[in-house]
């Protein structure tokens, strides 16, 4: 017993010992502080209301955390700022890293900032607080750090967030915190350090290389610029179907690029929707980029706003949703993919800077996808990849959409028991103004095509027959881009039928080419240069009648021009036999009736110019009701003048190709300068071969020029409209008709009947512009014409007078005026061996053409390009082509020009060279004084029996004398070279060079044959193009009655063509006012040269007959005028008192004058008036007629050369003309021998100024009684 008490007491001291014990441990354990953890310099540990605390002044002092951060992400506690040393001083609290990086938020009581700075006191960041710290009080501060970002919170209100991670840092083992002050004396209790649970962010589970987590109003979001960055998920997916979140595009890099999101199966395969802002659309793409399927949105997605995306997978499916809507579906089983175990998620940006946020990964129900879309049977449709599947917004439509410039879907169903292919179309923009369509293809069983295109930009509808156009008309009201109508081809056993919106726009009777459309018919739709979207294309079975195209031909379209002052032809195809076409323009109205051609026209009064547009109505009647949807309405024609303008390449060439060189640059400006382009038309006509002449010219139709877009336009054409139009006055309207092609050959602009009469050098090619180009504008009335070319046919050249002659006899024939103006431009310069002979032949054959009523020749010898065929410096070379216009045609004055058109009328050309002591003196027409571009002047050659030799030349006047063994020299010329270096040119008072002339001899050949009589006697036309015509106001002669008539109140010179005399010359004209009882004022003009049209500008000598109005008497005068000085005097005057019996003349005087070894007398009804008379001092020229103010008439014009002069063709002077005179031509021809001047008169017998084999033929033809 004792043993157990004592036991006991043993047992009972142990438990009061460790009783004591363990109190006095909890007592050691309590008396741990929070203030033991921390220590610093300069902190202060003391005690405020029984608890520890530590204080600092206002200097700088740090209290460091002593204790371990590993496993910590919090630091809080209380802090007081006790005194503010200085306003930009600051108490923080921060972290640092074991390697010494540093951030730490720092509070700055003077502008109440919160910021974060680096380890280098560096600013990183910093917000502005609402309300300053209070002084004097504690504030509890936090910092938490979840490895992304550090956030502060003060009083459990959240401050900032610093994103650490993004600059590399990492607060984990032998990190520190601390807290310091500087200049804000502060107090500090209550601090910890410790683990809290922190909420969890989406941002925790994704992650990507160049993608930047951020906050953005008070949310988190990842960003990336613009380059390719994935951000990926990184939960696992294993009973996942759905992840969305909103996506922000930022910006766009490039319009081709991306922001995607997608899935991909544990093996690497997968599918990612994937927008493109630049085309709106929204594709989806396999594992290798490889495109599956694709939509185009029906808006684009906004940038800069977010979108929300929700992609969902059910086992079979995945459907992309964007703000709720169903935006595309794919079915990825079909395929063999599985999104099951070890699959990931992603998004991805490339060059479409992005930003996105709340991003979530569940399992939500999936519902079955509701096609929003109205879909049509694609499957007998076959396209590539430059289309895209997208929907119509307005109508929720599926369509198809290309921007590729050329590209087509193909049918491949089949044609049985279906007569038509159509569906709706939009074009959504244009690649180029001009040429492009969109049209649908059909061929028939017999493998010909159809293809009815239409083209935006000119509103016009064509339907093609294996490329050759068969109709083409303008629509009355524009289809506007992004407008959708509907296409349609439709056929019948008959015709073929283009629909538009359901009306009938052009038909064509197939039948009667055997084309029909069965099982080996084929159809597809194609665009060029307009993509498109389509939608709603079927090919099926309609029954829409189609009828015989009614259209007006394809040159008439809204904007174009009418000719002023002539009737005006209005005409097309079309129509069933005896139907009946109304037109109605500016107060007329006009019917005419279907032919058996199926062809009608009618002819609208003359007009004169008006620049205000006007409609043209164009009504069809059948069985005397009008077809509605026949109606035609040509809106905003104007009346002016209307030129044809073709040729080849430098007709044809741009404005816009100028632009494209250093040295076409430097002949923009007129160009550009232009300020008439809204009083100018230009109608197209798209360059078309074509086997037979077709009734329809493919065009784009009529256009006015706009400044800053007339790359397109003719430099030519363009040029010589704006040039004309500015002088012809604001209310005249100038229009062109463009028709030309490079490199086009004469014999291609002519008919098949023009060549089987004139030949062609060029076999394979006739005809065949004509056929596609020319005979669908025919009856156009036009103006006149303008042509370039002749580059093609210079090298052979034989031909080409002889086709010229007849292109203008036919195109007078087919615009209907037999007197229709042509302005032809002369070759310019060119460098090149191969036509150094061939071009100065050709100009000269080119000038020639002149001898033919109404045709001019433009020079442009001091213009043009030695290593461009295509000179630059078309503006002059058109502005001297209106000059030409100007005078001749439009009969204007100089005085009344626009003061830019300085060139006006004809360069001058030769008249007579007469050989003197001092040298050979040169006359010219069309030249009152002669300027030369610079001290020397070139070109002038001369033949000195061995060969071509250069002549000094100098200006006298408006005479040029040449120097340089001229007694020596038996032939001159002019200019006969392709190129000329330097400016040797010769100008007269409109900046007009002197024209190239061939050959010149010393003694030219008259027209007649000597001793020989020849009687103008007017009874032609045509007699008046034996004439050069000057007349002062511009006007022009006339023959009449048998007559050549003259008008008043101006003056009138008509001077003999190719005759240039000798001293010795006798001349007559019958003479009669233009009214009986009218006034008398006519006469003959002798030795004549230098002619012009100013009054008295010409040198010769007159003799004149004048009498007053009713007067009797009749007075008759011989005058001298120099061309430089005008009228010098009066030599004789004599009056026949009551010389007529009547005042009213019934019978014409016949007025003649002889001049004989430089005497000259007159006779009146055989009368002797005066002789010898002394004219010697011109010693040779040419012959005419004048009238002066007076109407006059002119009959039987007749002149005789010297009789005493020696036999045409007899060379040898034995008075007989044989085969010996035609042998010594023909030895002269090959060098054999050599002809005196005047052996050489002789022998050349056609009187052509050269001596040739043509000259022996015609003796030999003699000799044997041929002719």
């Amino acid at each position: 017993m004792k043993e157990v008490k004592r036991w006991l007491s043993l047992f009972l001291a142990f438990a009061m010992l460790m009783t004591v014990l363990s109190v006095n441990t909890m007592s050691a354990i309590a008396a741990v502080s929070w203030t033991d953890l921390w220590s610093g310099d300069g902190w202060t540990l003391g005690e405020e209301n029984g608890e520890p605390i530590y204080s600092a002044p206002n200097e700088l002092y740090r209290l460091s955390y002593t204790g371990s951060l590993d496993g910590m992400n919090t630091v809080e506690g209380d802090i007081r700022i006790d005194s503010i040393g200085v306003d930009f001083g600051n108490i923080s609290l921060g972290l640092g890293t074991a390697d010494g990086a540093k951030r730490f938020f720092s509070y700055t009581h003077g502008t109440k900032t919160m910021r974060v700075f680096d380890q280098n006191d560096a600013l990183q960041a910093s917000v502005e607080m609402g309300n300053a710290l209070p002084v004097g009080e504690y504030t509890h501060w936090k910092m938490q750090w979840d490895g992304v970002k550090m956030t502060l919170f003060i009083n459990d209100e959240k401050v900032m967030d610093y994103n650490y991670a993004a600059a590399g840092l990492h607060f984990e083992a032998g990190a520190t915190c601390w807290i310091s002050e500087w200049f804000h004396a502060a107090t500090v209790k209550n601090l910890s350090v410790k683990h809290v649970e922190l909420p969890v962010s989406w941002t925790d589970l994704w992650s990507g290389d160049g993608w930047t987590l951020g906050e953005e109003n008070g949310e988190p979001i990842y960003s990336a610029p613009n380059e390719l960055y994935r951000l990926s998920y990184t939960g696992s997916l294993n009973g996942m179907n759905t992840v969305e979140g909103d996506i922000r595009i930022d910006s766009i890099g490039v319009d081709f690029g991306n922001i995607s999101m997608g899935i991909k199966a544990a093996d690497g395969k997968g599918r990612y929707f994937s927008y493109t802002h630049g085309t709106g659309t929204m594709r989806l793409f396999d594992e290798n980029d490889a495109l599956v399927t694709a939509l185009v949105m029906p808006e684009a997605l906004p940038v800069g706003e977010f979108t929300h995306w929700k992609m969902q997978w059910n086992g079979t499916r995945m459907v992309l949703y964007v703000n709720g809507k169903t935006t595309l579906v794919y079915d990825y089983a079909a395929d063999g993919l599985h999104f099951e175990a070890g699959a990931t998620c992603l998004i991805s940006e490339w060059f479409h800077a992005a930003t996105v946020k709340n991003l979530q990964v569940s399992n939500s129900t999936v519902e079955e996808p509701v096609d929003p879309v109205e879909r049509w049977d694609m499957s007998v449709w076959q396209w590539d990849d430059a289309w895209v599947k997208g929907v119509d917004s307005a109508t929720s439509t599926e369509i198809l959409k290309t921007d590729s410039e050329l590209t087509r879907i193909r049918y491949t169903g089949d044609f049985v028991d279906k007569n038509s292919i159509g569906g709706d179309v939009r074009i959504d923009r244009r690649f180029w103004d001009g040429p492009g369509n969109v049209g649908i293809s059909v061929t028939s069983d017999q493998n010909t095509e159809y293809f009815a295109w239409y083209n935006q930009y000119n509103n016009t509808i064509t339907l093609y027959r294996n490329e050759v156009s068969v109709g083409s008309k303008q629509l009355p009201d524009p289809i506007s881009l992004g407008e959708w109508f509907h296409l349609e081809v439709s056929w019948n056993d008959r015709y073929l039928g283009v629909f538009v919106n359901n009306v009938q726009r052009i038909s064509y009777e197939c039948a009667k080419d055997g084309d029909t459309f069965g099982g080996d018919a084929t159809a597809l739709l194609s665009e060029w240069g307009q993509p498109v979207s389509i939608k709603n294309m079927k090919v099926e079975k309609t029954e829409k009648q189609i009828y015989k195209n009614f259209a007006l031909s394809s040159v008439f379209g809204n904007g174009m021009l009418f000719q002023r002052r002539k009737p005006v032809k209005v005409f097309g195809q079309g129509g069933e036999i005896g139907d009946t076409v109304r037109v109605e323009f500016a107060g007329q109205t006009k019917t005419a009736t279907v032919t058996d051609a199926g062809g009608w026209f009618v002819y609208l009064d003359k007009m004169e110019a008006n620049a205000v547009g006007q409609t043209m109505t164009v009504s069809y009647t059948r069985a005397g009701t009008v077809n509605a949807a026949e109606i035609l309405r040509v809106e905003n024609i104007v009346v002016g003048e209307l030129w044809l303008a073709s040729g080849q390449s430098n007709m044809m060439y741009e404005i816009g190709w100028l632009r494209e060189t250093d040295k076409g640059r430097n002949y923009l400006k007129p160009y550009d300068e232009i300020p008439n382009l809204d009083k100018l038309r230009y109608f197209y006509v798209t360059p078309t071969y074509a086997d037979e002449p077709t009734n329809y010219s493919a065009t784009t139709g009529w256009v006015t020029p706009v400044s800053g877009n007339i790359e397109g336009f003719s430099a030519t054409s363009l040029g010589f409209a704006a040039q004309l139009q500015l002088s012809l006055g604001e209310d005249v309207p100038v229009g062109i008709i463009q028709c030309a092609l490079n490199g086009s050959f004469i014999e291609e602009w002519l008919d098949a009947s023009t060549l089987e009469k004139t030949g062609s050098t060029h076999k394979g090619i006739q005809s065949r512009l004509y056929n596609g180009m020319v005979y669908g504008i025919k009856g156009m009335s036009i103006a006149g014409i303008l042509w370039y070319q002749g580059e093609a046919n210079a090298f052979a050249n034989g031909m080409y007078t002889t086709q010229m002659e007849a292109y203008i006899r036919l195109y007078r024939t087919l615009f209907e005026d037999e007197k229709l103006p042509v302005v032809l431009f002369q070759l310019p310069q060119y460098n090149e061996q191969a036509i150094e002979k061939a071009w100065p032949i050709f100009r000269q054959t080119q000038w020639e053409l002149m001898k033919n009523e109404n045709v001019y020749a433009v020079t442009g010898i001091d213009l043009g390009d030695p290593f461009n065929i295509h000179p630059s410096d078309k503006w002059p070379f058109s502005g001297r082509a209106a000059g030409v216009a100007l005078k001749y045609i439009y009969g204007m004055k100089d005085s009344e020009l626009h003061p830019n058109q300085k060139a006006y009328g004809l360069s001058p050309y030769i008249s007579s060279a007469d050989w003197t002591e001092e040298g050979i003196l040169l006359s010219f027409d069309d030249a009152t004084i002669l300027t030369a571009a610079r001290n020397y002047i070139g070109g002038f050659e001369g033949f000195n029996g061995t060969g071509w030799i250069p002549l000094d030349a100098m200006i006298r006047g408006n005479r040029i004398l040449l120097t340089g063994n001229h007694q020596e020299i038996t032939e001159i010329r002019y200019l006969q070279r392709s190129f000329f270096s330097g400016n040797i040119f010769v100008y007269n008072e409109y900046g007009l060079p002197i024209a190239p002339f061939a050959s010149v001899r010393r003694t030219a050949p008259a027209d007649t044959k000597p001793g020989q009589k020849k009687v103008i006697d007017f009874g032609s036309k045509d007699d008046l193009k034996l004439f050069r015509t000057y007349i002062a106001d511009g006007s022009k002669a006339a023959v009449e009655e048998g007559m050549l008539c003259t008008k008043a109140g101006t003056e009138t010179k008509i001077i003999l063509k190719n005759y240039i005399s000798a001293a010795n010359v006798d001349v007559c004209v019958d003479i009669l006012p233009g009214t009986a009882n009218g006034s008398m004022n006519g006469g003959l003009y002798l030795l004549a040269s230098a002619a012009g049209s100013a009054q008295d500008q010409i040198t010769a000598w007159n003799v004149q007959a004048e009498r007053e109005a009713g007067n009797r008497n009749l007075v008759v005068g011989l005058h001298r005028f120099d061309s430089v000085n005008g009228w010098q005097r009066a030599y004789v005057s004599v009056c026949l008192y009551d010389y007529f019996a009547e005042s009213e003349i019934k019978e014409p005087i016949k007025l003649r004058v002889v001049v004989k070894d430089g005497k000259l007398a007159a006779y009146v009804d055989g009368k002797l008036l005066w002789e010898n008379l002394d004219v010697g001092d011109l010693s040779c020229g040419g012959i005419g007629i004048r009238s002066q103010d007076a109407s006059m008439k002119f009959d039987n014009f007749t002149y005789t050369t010297d009789a005493s002069a020696a036999i045409p063709g007899d060379v040898n002077g034995d008075g007989v003309v044989n085969s010996a005179d035609a042998r010594l031509v023909l030895q002269y021809v090959v060098k054999l021998s050599m002809l005196t001047d005047d052996k050489f008169k002789i022998a050349d017998i056609n009187g052509d100024g050269r001596v040739d084999s043509a000259d022996a033929r015609e003796i030999l033809q003699i000799s044997v009684g041929l002719t």
